[in-house]
C-alpha cells in the first residue's frame, strides 16, 4: 500500500505569463496502489483531461522521463486558450490565476531532484520514487492522477499513463524477471520464477554518477566478444559503436540475415536501448556495444583503451591444449589498461565437452560432483578474468553452471526452457533476431505459448524467453560492471574484482537462503575408501569473505555494486587496488614430495621473490590472485598400483591419462587455514603435461600451465607463512617431473 505523502512542503515557485502570481506545487499519496496500465498493449503516455476544465489550465509532457530508474518527466503549464469571458475591462484577459499541481502518487517539483536546478519557466518536474513503484500491483506501470487546484479550489484532474506498456517505456521488460522478480510467469512454466532472486537492478539505475546522470552504463564501450550482433533490431541499433581504425577485420560485421543470434541476445542483455517503446532494456541501456566475431577478429583489438571500456565473453575454448601464450600478454594489456574480462565459466556439470567426449568417466553424474574441468585452455585460464556462474529463476545454481576455484561471481542465466514444463523453469528474456520468427526456425521459442500469444505476438517477436547458460549469465555481470564503469570511470579491474567479491549476496545474505548448501564429503573406493573432500560448500576465508565452488562470492547485486564504486576512494581495500599488485613467485627447490610413491604428493612453499626484481620478498600482503603452475605435471612410467590405466597413463597414453584424471584431486590450504578445493575427483579433465609440453613444442617444461583459486582472495599473509598445495591420485603422479614446473605465483598489495 502507498502510504500518504505529508503536504506540508508545497510552496510558491515564482511568476509567469503576465502575472505575478504563482504556481503551488504538491505530492499527495493515496491509501491504495496505483491502478496498473495495461502491460502489453503499448498505450499513450500523453496527458489526459478528465471532464470539464475549471482550473484553466492545460499539462503536458514536454520531456520524458523514466519510472523505473527515477529520471523526471518534465511537465509543461499553460492557460487554456479561450476567447471568453473576457476581462472586467474588455481586453483578453491572458494570465494565470494561482494554483497548485498535485500528484496522486508521485512526486511534482519546481526544482530537479538530483540536481536542485530551477525548472523552466512554464515547467515542473514529475518524479516517480522507487518506493511507489514498488506499491505497484505488478511493479511495472500505473495511471498517475494530476490534480490542478486554483485559489477558490476550483481543480481539474488530468492522468497520464507511465511504465513499461507505453510508448516511451519497454513492453516486453515486465518479463525480464533477472532484472527484477516478483513472481511474473507470463511463460505459463508450472515452475515459475520465485519473487526476489533478481540482480537488484532498479535500486542501482536510480543511483547517479558524479554528473547527476542516472546509472544507466552511459558511454561505457563493450566489446561483445561472440557471433556478429544483429544491429538491424529495433533494441540495438541506436548502442552500435564503431571503434577508431582502418582495417578492422571482425568487427561489426554484417548480420542482416538476423539468423547468427547468440550474440545479439548478449547484447540485449547488457545494452537493449530503455523508453523506446520497443521489447526489453538492458542492464546497462546506455551503453555503446562493438560486435568483436571470435575467431576473426585479433584478440589485440581488445586491448585499445580508446576504443573498449570492457570486453564480455560469452564463450570458452575447452581443449588444455590450446596453448596460446600471446594471450597471456593480451591479457595483462587489458589488466594495465583497466579493461575487465567478463567470461562464462561453461555449462559441462552434467556433461564433458572435450574431444573424444565419450571416452571419459560419467561417475561424476553419479556423484553429483562438476563433470569437466574447465581451467583448460590458455583464453579460459585468463588469471584476472571475472568468470561467471549461473543463477536460476528460483534462486539456485543453474543445473547445468559449472563449479570450481575459478569461479568469482554468479550471473542469472535461468535454465533451458520449454523440454519439460514440470522440471524446469525459464530461460532469460533478450533480444533474437531483426526478422519475423514466422521467416526462420524459431528454435526454442516456436510453438511455446509465450511465443504463440496472439495479443503478445508483435510485441515479443523478436525477442526470445529461452536464452540459457553461463552466456546468458556472464552478460547480466557485465551490464552490472558497465554501470560500475560509469559510477568511477578510472575504476581498474583489480577494484571491480574487489567490488563484485565484496557486494555479491552469499548464503548468508537476508532473503538468499536459497544459496546455502553444505560441503560434499564421500567415501573414494578407488581411494581405499578415504574420506574426500569434494566440495567445501560456503566457508569463510581468512579474510572473511564467504566463498563455495558453485557460487563463487555470491549472487550479483547491482545496487551494492554501484554504491561501493561511488565511494571507492573511501573504502581501504578499494583504494589501494587503485594500482595494480606486484607480483611474488616461490623459488623454492623440489618444493613437491611424497612418501607413498606418487599417490598423495604434498607441495610447499615458503619463499618468495619479487617477480620482476628478483628481491627477496618480505614482510605482509593481501592477496588479490593465487595461481600455481601444473606444466609438468604427468604420471609416472612404471607405477606399482596394479591398474592398466595408470601404466598406460605413464607411457603416454593420453586417454588412459584422462581416466587417471578422472581419479585425481587438487586442494590447497592458505596460512590462515582456508581450504580450497581445486578439482575434484571424478571430475573429468583432458590434460597431461608430456602432451601438452610435446603438443605445443615447448622446451622441456618452461611453458607455464597456471591453475587459479579464487578461495584466499584478500587474505592477510606473512612471507614467512606456508601456503600447501596436495594432490590425490590413484595413478602414482612423476614428482620429478612435477617439480621442474611446480611454484606458486601470488599477485599481491603489501601491507
Amino acid at each position: 500500500m502507498i502510504k500518504n505523502k505529508d503536504n506540508s512542503h508545497s510552496r510558491i515557485i515564482g511568476a509567469f505569463l503576465m502575472s505575478a502570481l504563482a504556481v503551488a506545487i504538491s505530492s499527495c499519496g493515496g491509501e491504495s496502489s496505483p491502478s496498473n496500465s495495461r502491460k502489453y498493449v503499448v498505450s499513450d503516455d500523453g496527458i489526459k483531461l478528465n471532464g470539464k476544465n475549471d482550473a484553466g489550465v492545460i499539462l503536458d509532457v514536454a520531456e520524458y522521463g523514466d519510472i523505473f530508474s527515477g529520471r523526471p518527466f518534465l511537465i509543461s503549464y499553460a492557460k487554456q486558450q479561450e476567447t471568453e469571458p473576457l476581462s472586467d475591462y474588455g481586453e483578453k484577459d491572458t494570465g494565470l490565476q494561482p494554483f497548485r499541481i498535485q500528484a496522486e502518487f508521485g512526486d511534482v517539483s519546481d526544482t530537479h531532484p538530483v540536481t536542485g536546478a530551477e525548472a523552466p519557466e512554464g515547467t515542473v518536474y514529475y518524479t516517480v520514487p522507487e518506493r511507489v513503484l514498488y506499491a505497484t500491483q505488478d511493479g511495472y506501470g500505473f495511471t498517475e492522477k494530476f490534480t490542478v487546484y486554483d485559489e477558490e479550489d476550483n481543480h481539474t484532474e488530468f492522468t497520464m499513463n507511465v511504465g513499461a506498456g507505453t510508448r516511451h517505456g519497454d513492453p516486453v521488460f515486465p518479463d525480464q524477471w533477472h532484472i527484477r522478480n516478483i513472481g511474473q510467469n507470463p511463460f505459463s512454466f508450472i515452475t515459475g520464477p520465485v519473487s526476489g532472486y533478481d540482480a537488484g537492478v532498479i535500486p542501482a539505475w536510480h543511483l547517479t554518477d558524479a554528473d547527476g546522470n542516472p546509472v544507466s552504463g552511459r558511454n561505457v564501450k563493450v566489446a561483445v566478444l561472440d557471433e556478429p550482433i544483429d544491429f538491424n533490431h529495433e533494441d540495438l541499433k541506436d548502442r552500435r559503436f564503431t571503434p577508431d581504425g582502418k582495417g578492422l577485420y571482425g568487427v561489426n560485421l554484417d548480420n542482416s540475415s538476423g539468423l547468427s543470434i547468440h550474440g545479439t541476445e548478449v547484447a540485449g542483455l547488457i545494452g537493449a536501448t530503455a523508453g523506446n517503446g520497443k521489447g526489453v532494456r538492458g542492464i546497462g541501456y546506455e551503453s555503446l556495444l562493438t560486435s568483436y566475431y571470435y575467431g576473426e577478429a585479433p584478440f589485440s583489438y581488445l586491448t585499445d583503451p580508446r576504443n573498449v571500456s570492457m570486453v564480455s565473453a560469452s564463450l570458452g575454448y575447452d581443449s588444455s591444449y590450446s596453448y596460446r601464450p600471446e594471450l597471456e600478454m593480451y591479457f595483462q594489456s587489458m589488466l594495465e589498461n583497466n579493461i575487465p574480462f567478463i567470461r562464462a565459466a561453461g555449462n559441462e556439470y552434467y556433461s564433458v565437452s572435450f574431444e573424444g567426449s565419450r571416452r571419459f568417466s560419467d561417475e561424476c553424474i553419479l556423484r553429483s560432483v562438476n563433470c569437466q574441468f574447465n581451467q583448460t585452455s590458455s583464453f579460459n585460464r585468463a588469471r584476472y578474468a571475472v568468470n561467471v556462474a549461473s543463477l536460476n529463476s528460483q534462486g539456485v545454481r543453474a543445473s547445468y553452471s559449472s563449479t570450481g576455484s575459478y569461479i568469482w561471481v554468479t550471473g542469472f542465466g535461468g535454465e533451458s526452457g520449454y523440454y519439460d514444463l514440470d522440471f524446469t523453469s525459464p530461460g532469460i528474456v533478450t533480444t533474437k533476431s531483426s526478422r519475423d520468427p514466422q521467416e526462420y526456425a524459431d528454435a526454442k521459442d516456436a510453438g511455446t505459448p509465450w511465443r504463440l500469444d496472439p495479443n503478445y505476438y508483435d510485441l515479443r517477436k523478436y525477442y526470445t524467453h529461452t536464452f540459457s547458460g553461463t552466456s546468458a549469465a556472464t552478460p547480466t555481470v557485465s551490464g552490472v560492471v558497465a554501470l560500475i564503469k560509469q559510477a568511477k570511470p578510472d575504476i581498474t579491474v583489480p577494484q571491480i574484482r574487489y567490488i563484485l567479491a565484496v557486494t555479491s549476496s552469499n548464503d548468508k545474505t537476508p532473503g538468499w537462503s536459497s544459496l546455502d548448501y553444505g560441503s560434499v564429503i564421500q567415501n573414494v573406493e578407488e581411494m581405499n575408501n578415504a574420506s574426500v573432500t569434494l566440495d567445501a560448500g560456503w566457508h569463510e576465508n581468512g579474510a572473511g569473505l564467504r566463498y563455495s565452488n558453485y557460487y563463487g562470492f555470491g549472487v550479483i547485486n547491482a545496487e551494492a555494486a554501484v554504491k561501493l564504486a561511488l565511494s571507492c576512494d573511501e573504502d581501504d581495500e578499494c583504494r589501494i587496488r587503485s594500482a595494480l599488485p606486484f607480483q611474488y613467485r616461490s623459488i623454492d627447490s623440489s618444493p613437491c614430495s611424497s612418501s607413498d610413491k606418487g599417490r598423495t604428493v604434498t607441495c610447499v612453499f615458503r619463499r618468495f621473490v619479487n617477480s620482476d626484481t628478483e628481491i627477496k620478498a618480505e614482510g605482509s600482503f593481501r592477496i588479490d590472485n593465487v595461481a600455481f603452475d601444473m606444466a609438468g605435471f604427468t604420471y609416472a612410467a612404471e607405477p606399482d598400483v596394479g591398474i592398466s590405466e595408470c601404466s598406460e597413463a605413464g607411457d603416454g597414453n593420453l586417454y588412459s591419462a584422462y581416466y587417471a584424471n578422472s581419479l585425481m584431486q587438487i586442494e590447497m590450504t592458505s596460512p590462515r587455514g582456508t581450504l580450497s578445493i581445486i578439482k575434484p575427483v571424478y571430475a573429468n579433465w583432458d590434460f597431461d603435461g608430456a602432451h601438452f609440453r610435446t603438443t605445443n613444442e615447448i622446451d622441456g617444461v618452461k611453458g607455464e600451465f597456471l591453475l587459479t583459486t579464487s578461495d584466499f582472495f584478500n587474505e592477510h599473509m606473512e612471507t614467512s607463512e606456508v601456503t600447501r598445495l596436495r594432490i590425490r591420485s590413484v595413478c602414482p603422479v612423476d614428482v620429478k617431473s612435477l617439480n621442474k614446473s611446480m611454484k606458486l605465483v601470488m599477485d599481491v598489495y603489501p601491507d
